[in-house]
């Protein structure tokens, strides 16, 4: 290990400014929902911080449909009453059902063969069948109302009364008027009890709406030396769901990002540009990061790589890079990460619902830093991702791998990687399975 890097890694590990960062997004800010004060809030308070560490902030202003409810609510009805612990889903539909319930299981297309949802309320477990790919909420609200549904319930996988929320759609517009409502795993289960027996009719409504608001992305930029035209892109997310302060996603990223805009301030300059994006609305659509795409479109093809910090550390939790089905990617980032953090994986795995897609899907490469298991699994987009479960070693941990990583992209003077052609992203779209998924949510843009 030379020198450099190794002041470099001492300032990541002893540095506390990034987790002061998390201190004040989680407990100083709170919530930070796209559409209100809290939201900006955090984006004048990220404006200061890099306007503190020596940067000029470039605010770039994007429009984009804001969905919000005022409420909702969810009760079994036959054979017998009882209201149900409920929260509304993110672009949930507008309106009222009551009608049988049918369970779906997970959602995947081979269940909803098994069962007629038509006229019905779909009740489906959250998360992933074990061992199998990602199978987000959207898909499996997409496809309930494409069979007919006219209501769809999502029960939490997990114990303890848990009401857990997020998106289930992602490109905005008008909604429909499906309502859809998260339930906890014990009134899921009661539910799928009474179906073993006959006929459940449950009534469910929300109260939604969309209207056209104003967010921002915030841009900082540390010139390269030799290469100032091609630029490193790290990114986070800074709004978040109304019920939690959402210490895991992404006020983490966010932290780490802000530590690496104060750790590469000290050093000397790298042969490309660093630019540091903090992305508005991420969670209701990724909105931000596709009005940056859109934005920038003229000039994508500078960027050497995004590196997407969502969700990039819990304590405990293992690791990844997700590296968008990019080959040669996840080779440089394997071989960075094996000397020093051999636990830490790069993998080709391809995920379509973070801040890295809109850049990916136009052949940036593009990677996904995240931590998971099944304790991540069970606090996610709930009121229970708080500050306690983000340590300050745990962030200065992730802040001195991430300095490695992306300091070495900066500094490469020819790059192993480089952008992926409309027709290399339709064929890696095809194996990893992502291909029906983008066609479902009108997002497939390879042909």
């Amino acid at each position: 290990m030379n020198q450099e890097r190794e002041q470099m890694l001492g300032r990541a590990l002893t540095d506390r400014y990034a987790y002061e960062i998390l201190t004040h997004l989680c407990d100083g800010i709170g919530p930070r929902m796209a559409g209100t004060p809290q939201e900006k809030e955090a984006r004048d308070y990220l404006i200061s911080q890099f306007e503190a560490l020596g940067y000029e902030p470039i605010v770039e202003e994007f429009t984009y449909p804001l969905w919000e409810s005022s409420g909702g609510g969810a009760a079994v009805t036959a054979p017998f009453q009882r209201e149900l612990a409920a929260a509304v889903l993110g672009w949930s539909g507008n309106g009222l059902a009551e009608a049988e319930v049918v369970y779906v299981g997970y959602g995947r297309e081979s269940d909803f063969d098994q069962v007629d949802v038509a006229g019905k309320v779909a009740l489906l477990l959250n998360g992933d069948p074990p061992g199998e790919p990602e199978l987000h909420r959207t898909e499996k609200y997409l496809r309930a109302m494409q069979r007919g549904a006219v209501g769809f319930l999502l029960m939490r996988e997990v114990p303890c009364g848990i009401l857990g929320i997020g998106s289930c759609g992602m490109k905005g517009g008008e909604i429909s008027q499906v309502p859809a409502l998260a339930i906890t795993y014990e009134d899921g289960m009661l539910l799928r009890r009474f179906l073993e027996k006959g006929p459940v009719t449950v009534k469910l409504w929300a109260d939604s709406r969309t209207r056209q608001e104003i967010s921002w992305n915030i841009r900082a930029i540390l010139p390269g030396r030799e290469k100032p035209e091609e630029r490193v892109l790290i990114g986070a997310h800074y709004d978040c769901w109304y019920n939690s302060p959402c210490a895991h996603d992404d006020a983490s990223g966010v932290a780490v990002m802000m530590g690496l805009a104060k750790l590469f301030k000290e050093l000397d300059p790298f042969r490309r540009s660093v630019e540091f994006v903090a992305f508005g609305v991420e969670e209701i659509g990724l909105f931000g990061a596709y009005a940056y795409a859109q934005q920038h479109a003229e000039d994508l093809r500078k960027v050497a790589a995004i590196f997407n910090l969502d969700g990039i550390t819990v304590d405990g939790a293992s690791q990844q890079v997700f590296c968008t089905g990019h080959r040669e990617l996840r080779e440089y980032i394997a071989g960075l990460l094996k000397e020093n953090w051999p636990e830490i994986k790069a993998t080709l795995e391809v995920n379509l619902y973070s801040d890295h897609w809109p850049l990916a899907e136009r052949g940036v490469p593009g990677m996904h830093t995240i931590a998971w298991n099944s304790f991540v699994q069970t606090i996610n987009h709930t009121p229970y991702d708080t500050l306690d479960k983000v340590s300050q070693v745990s962030i200065q941990r992730s802040l001195a791998w991430m300095s490695v990583l992306a300091s070495e992209v900066a500094s490469e003077p020819v790059l192993p990687f480089g952008h992926k052609s409309p027709e290399e992203l339709k064929q890696i779209a095809a194996e990893h399975g992502v291909d029906r998924v983008l066609k479902l949510e009108n997002r497939y843009h390879f042909e």
